[in-house]
């Protein structure tokens, strides 16, 4: 396989994905590349998941949370006046402003890498994936409404029984009088 140059309109039209991601009770919106073989996880999408009940969602928190060495810390308006300055006038001052900015974005991706290897969270994908006969980036990307119907539907399949993932148009309104709801466990 040869990998030939793209133009950047190719690659935004054809591996750039935006996917929606389905914590808890609200939707995450996920960016990022395809690249062959890889798979993105959304480090902040899978840690929502985890502390659900939180307050706050950011990377600071969560190594907090964790007890974790906490990350560098740079506002985005910075970041982005020291990349301006940079292409303006590329001089020792923007090269020095820039080398603070790249380690910046490795100290935050290390730290996500830590927070993933703190939590065990790609063998819990790993784990969820072979259960429910789905691949890793369903895993990740797909709420648990979809692992229950694959372990159905590879239950059924085991005792001779072939269903359909097809979803029905038809939908349940009915009410029932007389039923007993339990409450909540807390």
């Amino acid at each position: 396989m040869s990998f030939k140059p793209s133009s950047l309109e190719k690659i935004i039209k054809w591996e750039y994905r935006y996917n929606m991601i389905k914590v808890n009770d609200g939707k995450f919106h996920s960016k990022h590349l395809k690249i062959p073989g890889c798979v993105a996880i959304d480090v902040r999408s899978c840690f929502m998941g985890i502390y659900s009940k939180a307050e706050k969602s950011s990377l600071a928190f969560y190594l907090n949370e964790c007890g974790l060495e906490s990350k560098m810390d740079m506002p985005i308006h910075r970041m982005n006046k020291y990349y301006e300055r940079a292409l303006k006038e590329p001089d020792s001052m923007s090269a020095e402003q820039m080398r603070e900015v790249a380690k910046y974005c490795i100290i935050d991706a290390l730290s996500c890498q830590r927070l993933m290897v703190k939590h065990n969270a790609i063998n819990e994908y790993r784990e969820v994936a072979s259960v429910a006969f789905l691949s890793l980036f369903d895993a990740h990307y797909f709420a648990g409404g979809m692992k229950v119907c694959n372990l159905l539907s590879a239950s059924a399949w085991q005792r001779g029984i072939l269903t359909s993932m097809i979803s029905s148009q038809q939908t349940e309104t009915g009410k029932y009088p007389g039923a007993y709801v339990f409450p909540p466990v807390k």
